[in-house]
C-alpha cells in the first residue's frame, strides 16, 4: 500500500512543519511590534482558514530555511 504510506508521510509532514510554523510565529512575535505584524502577515497570507495553501506552504518554508541559515 504506497498509498497508505505516502499519506503518512505527508501527514506527519504537515504536523512537524506546524509544530515549527508555531514556534516560530510565536517567538517572532514575542520580538517586537513589528515582529507581531510581521507573524501576523504570515499567518493571514499562508494559511486559509486553518488549512495550509501548498504553495504558501512551500515559500513559507523556503523563507524559514533562508532565515534559518542566516542566524
Amino acid at each position: 500500500m504506497p498509498e497508505a504510506n505516502y499519506l503518512l508521510s505527508v501527514s506527519w509532514g504537515y504536523i512537524k512543519f506546524k509544530r515549527m510554523l508555531n514556534r516560530e510565529l510565536t517567538h517572532l512575535s514575542e520580538m517586537s511590534r513589528s515582529g507581531n505584524q510581521v507573524s501576523e502577515f504570515i499567518s493571514n497570507t499562508f494559511l486559509v482558514s486553518g488549512d495550509f495553501d501548498h504553495l504558501g506552504f512551500l515559500h513559507l518554508f523556503a523563507f524559514l530555511e533562508r532565515k534559518k541559515k542566516n542566524r
